[in-house]
Formats: structure tokens, sequence, C-alpha cells
């Protein structure tokens, strides 16, 4: 591997260390999160990992969920099929910059994005789409929030999304395996 290729992968794993959230606190009100709704987030508060997502805030109503799912759809099919423009296109004004920025290489979105994935046909695997159908919860505290779904092979997911302009956006390239 030459230097330029690990500078690259180094600054791809400092990128997706940094786009990684935290839970608990409190959300826009003040109000104390943690603590599940007993909604379908609680579908995915098993374990560890999964308890930090499920309880990340409270639960999205049903239109801001179809509108982060129908998001994060497009996002993760261009993913697959190496759309770097509309991958580009779904992700968050924030992802863009942190992408743009200090993780990527001061270049364009679709620049960075393609440059991570080479050579394309070795990172097929990695950019897989691992949805199966629509996500099943929005769990969101402020401006954040995470996008819960099962997926292919019964694994359950997370994914960062980030409220930007009105509209839910990806927060991250890469979805968190949670089971």
């Amino acid at each position: 591997m030459n230097g330029a290729r690990l500078t690259l992968l180094v600054g791809a794993l400092v990128f997706v260390a940094a786009l990684s959230g935290c839970g608990g606190g409190s959300d826009a009100t003040g109000a104390a999160t943690g603590a599940s709704s007993g909604g379908k987030a609680s579908e995915f508060a098993h374990g560890a990992t999964g308890k930090k997502y499920a309880n990340f805030g409270h639960e999205a109503g049903a239109k801001e969920r179809e509108q982060a799912s129908e998001t994060l759809e497009e996002n993760l099919k261009a993913r697959e099929v190496a759309d770097w423009a509309t991958q580009c296109e779904t992700l968050s004004a924030k992802a863009q910059a942190r992408l743009e920025g200090n993780g990527g290489l001061g270049a364009s979105c679709e620049v960075n994005l393609k440059a991570m994935a080479e050579p394309v046909a070795q990172s097929a695997e990695v950019r897989q789409d691992p949805m199966s159908g629509p996500i099943s919860a929005l769990v969101v505290k402020g401006p954040e929030g995470y996008a819960l779904f099962h997926g292919k092979k019964k694994h359950n997911y997370a994914m960062l999304m980030e409220e930007d302009h009105g509209r839910w956006r990806v927060g991250e390239l890469v979805t968190i395996q949670l089971s």
C-alpha cells in the first residue's frame, strides 16, 4: 500500500470516528433522554450497543420517519452502485463539510467518496446496501437522530441522520451494525 493510499485510509477512519454519535443527555426542550419510548425503537434495545441507539431520544412521527427512510434508502443504493453524486446529495451539509475537510483530501464530496472506495471492485462488499425495507424507527434528539432498521441476513442497523434545512439527511458514510 503506498503512502498516499495509507494516508487516505487513516483519514477515512478518523472521519468515521468523528461522525459517531453519543447517547444520553437532554433533548431540545431540556428533558432528559435515554429511556426508550416503548415504540418501534424498543425492538432494537438489545445489548449495550442497541440500547445506546434505541434510547438516543424520542421517536419521530410517521412523516419524518418516512422522509428519513427514503433519503437513507437513496443514499445506500447510490453507495452500493458507486453513484457518488447521488450519495453526496443525500448527505447532510455537516457530513459533506467533514468529508471535504479534515477527513478527506480537501477535494469535493464526490472526489473524496470515489477515492475512499478505490479500487471500487474491492470495496463492493463494504458498500453493499444492508436495507431490506423501510426504517422501523427514527429516534431523534434536536437536529440529530438515528434511523433504526432491520436489514438483510437478520441484522439490525443504525445510521446517523442530521436535520438539514427541514429535511433528514444522512450524517455518516457507514451503517452501524447492532446485531
